[in-house]
């Protein structure tokens, strides 16, 4: 999963897609996640109700990471990085895990 959000790094914002040439927020995780073979919801709110709710001092590389209130889901990658697709008119990037106050922690069921 996490390989294919490095991937991911540089590919435009795009509402509702999930790659190849384009993502959003929950369109990154689920597309990361499919190619190791786990499907997710494409939503970030449906994504925090399937994973399993982890601490901070348990994120693992592969994690998801939720913000502003369900709003927004990235994907850790180890050394308190993450890895995103912020806004329109940016691209998937590579950020801290505390670009914003983040809304909970969580484990995909394999």
């Amino acid at each position: 999963a996490v390989k294919s959000a490095y991937g991911a790094i540089g590919k435009p914002y795009a509402w509702a897609q999930d790659g190849p040439d384009g993502y959003d927020c929950s369109g990154l995780t689920l597309a990361a996640w499919r190619a190791a073979g786990v499907s997710l919801p494409h939503n970030a709110a449906m994504q925090w109700d399937v994973v399993a709710h982890i601490s901070r001092s348990q994120l693992q590389p592969g994690d998801l990471v939720f913000y502003r209130s369900l709003g927004h889901v990235a994907i850790y990658v180890g050394s308190g990085k993450v890895i995103h697709a912020p806004t329109f008119g940016e691209t998937v990037k590579l950020a801290s895990v505390d670009m914003s106050p983040p809304y909970g922690y969580g484990r995909v069921r394999t």
